[in-house]
């Protein structure tokens, strides 16, 4: 059986999703995995750049790109935005009919307005 979570919990959710565009981790570990690639594959001139100061300026730059796109529009892009269609989809509930859909629509089908499957927890009967 699904109930809906209290709205302090529902608070703490939204907190978490605030907070979690904001940690700069993932960005710079993208941040070396492409340098690693870059230097693994790439021209002979690419590993230089662990070497001269110039590593170091490609590195923080590269880093803060993807942290202020990650900040700003909340996904990485890196060059411009994407030229395929981004759709969010994520799994909703229905609490009317409790019909849990994957979708991006928030409808259901017999009228009702989903919700996001995180804001409700399944409890045991």
């Amino acid at each position: 059986m699904w109930t809906r979570r209290s709205p302090d919990e529902i608070a703490e959710i939204e907190r978490r999703r605030r907070r979690q565009k904001f940690n700069p981790l993932l960005p710079a570990l993208l941040t070396v995995a492409l340098l690693l690639i870059c230097v693994a594959f790439g021209p002979r001139y690419f590993r230089s750049l662990f070497t001269s100061p110039r590593g170091f300026i490609v590195v923080l730059l590269a880093s803060g790109s993807l942290y202020l796109s990650q900040i700003i529009v909340g996904r990485y892009w890196l060059f411009g935005r994407p030229r395929f269609p981004v759709v969010i989809e994520r799994n909703k509930i229905c609490p009317v009919c409790r019909d849990i859909r994957f979708t991006n629509s928030d409808v259901c089908s017999c009228g009702g307005r989903l919700e996001d499957l995180e804001y409700w927890k399944h409890v045991a009967d």
